[in-house]
């Protein structure tokens, strides 16, 4: 996930993991999660940070990866992290 709007909808995201996770927390997964440093810190971090921590925590076969790029906000940090997600999948497929 590339700069995911994890806020939308007061966090719908971090509910919908939650109801189905039992489903899911024992599958092998490959996660990767990208964001800029520079994004919208209150609105875009906190919410990203708790998505990944979630991930962490609570799923026992998975290999999980998370980027922040340095200066750049949304549209810039794209790019570095397509590369990284790559790369990542590519080198834990």
């Amino acid at each position: 996930m590339l700069s995911p709007s994890i806020w939308f909808d007061n966090e719908v995201t971090l509910q919908l993991e939650k109801d189905s996770r039992d489903n899911n927390k024992d599958k092998q997964q490959l996660v990767f999660l990208g964001i800029g440093e520079a994004e919208n810190s209150g609105r875009m971090q906190a919410p990203f940070e708790a998505f990944y921590q979630t991930l962490r925590n609570n799923y026992t076969d998975i290999k999980l990866s998370t980027n922040r790029e340095k200066n750049l906000d949304h549209v810039g940090s794209k790019n570095p992290n397509i590369i990284k997600c790559l790369n990542y999948y590519f080198q834990n497929r």
